[in-house]
């Protein structure tokens, strides 16, 4: 059967070439609107169509500057961001081959990829540093405008020239790469602008991996159409909490997924609030059943459905189903085929099969990839030359089943192989089978199989994420040989999470003393099918029981603190018994547990001692009960308080503040209380506008009208009406890094005036307003609060978009005022317990050895800092092991590490060190403000591991019970002061961050050197959560402590997170 026969009409393209490049389509666009918003990216970075071609042009330049030759391949590799956008378009006008390489791979996936691609230039975008041999995109830009000036010697990309390369699970055992074409895609993409109407107006949702050729959709419908590419904020987190609410506050209307995914959203229990609106969703990548389309629909506000179907091997779809909403139950129909394209269903035989049969699909159109990329231009793989055809004509055997209904419309009815979509994601079988065998094979493991199954029967309601039992849904699972117990087994799954993209590996792996075969000696694929439902099955059954429990739980307390604590930290059920900590729980966790059972309950916060003493649900559940927990009964916690301060009255500092004016600010001369915030302006932005935009910001956050004034001894702030507050400005010319760096430096007043200035900078690379400003009015929470309401609030004035409303909250001054009430009611409560739990403590530094402690005014050698930095690759395992073992939190264990470090090094057998906190409450998150805190907690060495760890623990669950007591004010009652020493109980403060750190590039094991900075304390220890691996580091003032013994106090607490102590 034969049906959409070759034809050599070309689809309309929006106004747009379709034979020519997404290049060119984009140039179009961008030539057609300069000013229109082009990409908004994460933190409020944006480009207009003007600006983003600019940078293709010079990012392309820089490529050629380079030697870059058309045809070369040219690896991306970082996260989401307009530098990704803007590479990806300069790598492609220059010719070269792109191949995007997604930051959250595991490493050994990512490097794989580069080995088999052998890029010419390997980039890098949104990553602190540079790998061996790697650019930043930046690197390429050049700095004058005589050097931006747009590429004109190239040529433009021919149509049949290989554009990009993405690889998919290979059969051999290792990925294989395919070469698209810019012909290929600029046709899917001239097709779907056609077809959905995209164009200006439109928001086109990026939720794709950047290493899957699906991306490629989200990137380029936009940007071909006028329309505006949005990235998401915090790109990985595919949750229902987080997506859909994002959909909708980002305004998408467009989004590319898969059903696995929506399926999991839907799962999740959001507030109707929350629910986008959105005009077209395209699912791909998996059957797409006709109730989950009608729920995500009814969810969505009622847009289009669209069902698209196609190997990568022929271009990112070749199938298209617009759902209507009458069809039949069950796996929908993929539609007709796109223009241009020949489809033929054919049997075993390579006959034509008739209408209603399943033959296997093959495809020929001009639009297919070029090949892989291992045998460039020879039709290997599913490839067969079109014996009918041109010796350049070839066929794709796609594997896939399917039939032709009586109405001429297709439908998928599975592979012929064992090949498998999870997650929209096309995985072999054997390959993953090859990386169980090799986890396996240091335990005892010998050979291996992989398969995927697929549960008769259920409903898209029914189940947990990928489980059997939704039409379609397939689940991938694993046998090894050897009888491998049980940690084996789960050791063995830890290495495939380290190796393999999480779709690649199994939902479930068992273990065998050696694999069925059937007579005739091969794999007995039905028994381990069999086995494989059976084992999936009782999980199932285990699991709902536990529900079933739950939800007839006698003790309607318990059962809320079962679901509540399940919902935290995303498991499916949490029984009684089990204990929070070993099942990975954790401060983020802790928090979001305390959120959700004072939202569902009206309990208030949970104390950090409450949870430590009670980790199971039970315990919890009863400490709750004893301790009447209600809200309403407590006095704790932010009241209602007025959301709007009164103008022109003085108001007390919050504790915060004035612990940070007796610590920082009793050296004016000093930038420690500096904050820079940068932020990116549209093209050509006039002064004016700027002007608007900043006055606006101001008005909605009133600590940006808040001046500070020496009243009788105290410091107090006032907060300035709106109208009252000049929009000042200084504009300059400069590159924007350069102009920050050097901005950063100035000591900015907190008296006198507002404590901000304000520098427009422009420069040819993009122009940015810079706000450098005093602590006092602001905090990390804060930077991030303001840089999303600027870019809210610019698209408002500038393209009339909705301005979201300011969140209800209180004001900064009111809760400065509730907070320095509760400090004094509560002071003697507190008093008692710092008096107690820091009785005897000695002051916490390093040796002086008769160097005086800097004093204010002071510029002397103490304050002038160095580092040293170490990389463990096997951290993250160990800690979580550590944390595990012995029920505390990651942070717990890092700081009791830390602390038996310190102790040998100073021969003592406690530290009190000092750790930063948000010191935020859930009434204040959207307040922008300083609420950040600095508390002392007391760890003492045991004599064991296991007492340090849990001691520490411990201390750090009571004194934050106990963080309102502000550390000026206890540092007085100890009978020390500021003035005497910048920091009379503690000069060493300990922190994790998570993210990659700004000091050790990824390729480097180690470094050390000095810090281009004053440094506040003695020793800050410093522990950087990366995705596989942990970076310590020590910030030391040099003057106290020689590089040789810094070294060896990081290696002192390095070696106890190696798996060896």
């Amino acid at each position: 059967m034969r049906t959409g026969a070759h034809a050599s009409r070309k689809p309309s393209a929006g106004g747009g070439d379709p034979s020519g490049s997404v290049v060119s389509l984009f140039e179009a666009a961008a030539l057609r609107d300069p000013a229109a918003r082009a990409v908004e990216g994460p933190g409020g970075t944006a480009l207009t169509y003007g600006q983003l071609r600019s940078r293709m042009h010079m990012i392309a330049s820089g490529l050629v500057r380079r030697g870059l030759a058309p045809g070369e391949v040219v690896a991306v590799r970082g996260r989401s961001s307009t530098d990704l956008v803007a590479a990806a378009l300069g790598v492609l006008w220059t010719g070269g081959v792109l191949l995007l390489v997604d930051e959250n791979l595991p490493e050994p996936r990512r490097a794989l990829l580069l080995d088999r691609a052998q890029p010419a230039i390997r980039l890098t975008t949104g990553l602190p540093e540079p790998g061996t041999g790697e650019l930043t995109v930046t690197a390429l830009e050049p700095s004058t405008p005589e050097a931006a000036a747009p590429v004109t010697s190239g040529r433009a990309p021919e149509r049949t020239e290989a554009a990009y390369v993405f690889f998919t699970s290979g059969s051999t055992g290792t990925p294989k790469g395919i070469l698209g074409s810019h012909r290929g895609l600029a046709h899917f993409i001239a097709w779907e602008i056609d077809a959905l109407g995209a164009g200006p107006g439109d928001r086109v949702g990026q939720l794709t991996s950047l290493s899957f050729d699906v991306v490629l959709r989200d990137l380029f419908l936009p940007l071909c159409s006028g329309a505006t590419l949005v990235l998401p904020e915090e790109p990985g987190r595919l949750n229902g909490r987080t997506v859909l609410p994002w959909l909708r506050n980002a305004g998408i209307t467009v989004l590319h997924t898969v059903p696995s995914l929506v399926r999991s959203w839907l799962r999740t229990p959001t507030d109707p609030g929350t629910s986008p609106a959105l005009r077209a969703t395209c699912f791909a990548g998996e059957p797409l059943t006709g109730e989950l389309a009608s729920r995500w629909q009814e969810r969505t506000g009622g847009g289009d459905i669209w069902n698209l179907y196609g190997p990568t091997e022929t271009t990112l779809a070749k199938f298209a189903y617009r759902v209507r909403g009458d069809e039949e139950p069950g796996v929908l129909p993929v539609g007709s085929p796109l223009p241009e394209c020949e489809v033929r269903l054919l049997d075993a035989a390579g006959s034509p099969v008739a209408d209603g049969v399943p033959g296997e699909v093959v495809l020929r159109t001009p639009h297919r990839s070029l090949g892989y990329l291992d045998g460039r231009g020879e039709p290997t793989g599913g490839f067969r030359q079109d014996p009918e055809g041109e010796p350049d004509d070839w066929l794709y055997h796609t594997g896939d089943l399917a039939a032709r209904l009586p109405d001429g419309r297709y439908i998928v009815r599975g592979r012929m192989d064992d090949q498998v979509k999870i997650q929209g994601v096309r995985i072999e079988p054997s390959e993953v089978a090859a990386a169980v065998r090799t986890a396996a094979r240091p335990l005892g493991g010998g050979d291996a199989f992989a398969l995927a199954v697929e549960a008769a029967g259920g409903s898209e309601a029914s189940g947990a994420p990928g489980a059997p039992g939704a039409p379609g849904v397939k689940t991938l699972v694993a046998v090894v040989e050897g009888g491998l117990g049980a940690e084996a087994v789960e050791h063995v799954v830890d290495e495939l999470r380290r190796s393999l993209p999480l779709p690649m590996v199994p939902a479930l792996l068992h273990s065998v003393e050696e694999l069925p075969l059937t007579s005739n000696g091969k794999v007995d694929r039905a028994s381990l099918r069999q086995q494989a439902l059976s084992l999936l099955a009782e999980r199932g059954r285990t699991r709902a029981a536990g529900a079933r429990a739950h939800h007839k739980d006698p003790d309607p307390l318990l059962s809320t603190v079962r679901w509540a604590m399940a919902t935290a930290l995303g498991v499916g059920t949490v029984q009684p018994g089990d204990n929070f900590f070993t099942l990975g729980g954790d401060s983020l966790a802790a928090a979001e547990l305390s959120a959700i059972l004072e939202e569902k309950e009206g309990i208030a916060p949970l104390g950090h001692t409450t949870l430590l003493s009670a980790p199971t649900p039970q315990a919890l559940a009863d400490a709750l009960r004893d301790g009447d927990m209600r809200r309403d009964r407590q006095s704790g916690g932010t009241p209602e308080l007025p959301r709007v301060p009164v103008v022109g009255q003085p108001y007390p500092l919050s504790p915060q503040q004035r612990r940070f004016a007796a610590f920082y600010l009793a050296d004016a001369s000093r930038s420690w209380a500096n904050v820079s915030l940068r932020l990116a302006l549209p093209a050509a932005a006039d002064t004016e506008l700027v002007r608007a935009v900043l006055r606006l910001l101001v008005a909605r956050h009133p600590s940006l009208r808040t001046r500070f004034t020496h009243d009788g001894g105290e410091i107090r702030q006032t907060v300035a009406a709106p109208a009252d507050v000049r929009a000042d400005l200084v504009e300059r010319h400069a590159e924007p890094a350069s102009a920050a760096r050097e901005l950063i430096a100035v000591p900015v007043p907190f008296t006198g005036g507002l404590p901000y200035v304000t520098h427009l900078v422009r420069h040819p690379s993009g122009d940015e307003l810079i706000l450098v400003l005093n602590h006092m009015v602001t905090d990390g929470t804060s930077q991030e609060i303001l840089r999303t309401d600027f870019a809210h609030i610019t698209c408002h004035l500038r393209d009339g978009a909705p301005l979201p409303a300011v969140p209800p909250a209180p004001a900064y001054a009111e809760y400065a005022r509730h907070r320095s009430a509760a400090e004094r009611t509560e002071s003697g409560r507190l008093w008692d317990f710092w008096r107690d739990e820091l009785a005897g403590a000695r002051p916490t530094c390093l040796p002086r050895e008769g160097i005086a402690a800097p004093r204010p005014g002071q510029d002397t050698e103490l304050t002038r800092g160095a580092f040293t930095a170490l990389r463990l690759d096997a951290g993250p395992e160990r800690l979580a092991a550590l944390a595990a073992r012995h029920q505390c939190t990651s942070f717990g264990v890092l700081m009791g590490l830390f602390t038996r470090a310190l102790t040998a090094r100073l021969e003592r057998d406690d530290a009190v060190l000092l750790v930063p906190t948000t010191g935020r409450e859930p009434a204040t998150a959207t307040v922008v403000g300083n609420f950040h805190n600095i508390l002392p907690v007391r760890v003492r060495r045991a004599d064991d591991l296991a007492g340090t760890l849990c001691g520490a623990q411990a201390a750090l669950a009571r004194s934050l019970d106990h963080q309102w007591m502000q550390l000026d004010h206890l540092v007085e009652r100890l009978g020390m002061h500021p003035a005497d020493d910048p920091y009379p109980l503690s000069s060493v403060l300990f922190n994790a961050i998570p993210g990659a750190s700004p000091l050790l590039p990824p390729e480097a094991a180690e470094a050390a050197g000095p810090l281009p900075y004053d440094v506040r304390y003695d020793l800050m220890g410093v522990v950087r959560t990366e995705s596989q691996s942990l970076v310590l580091e020590l910030h030391y003032r040099s003057a106290l402590m020689a590089p040789d013994s810094a070294g060896q106090l990081l290696q002192a607490f390095a070696a106890q997170l190696t798996p060896h102590e």
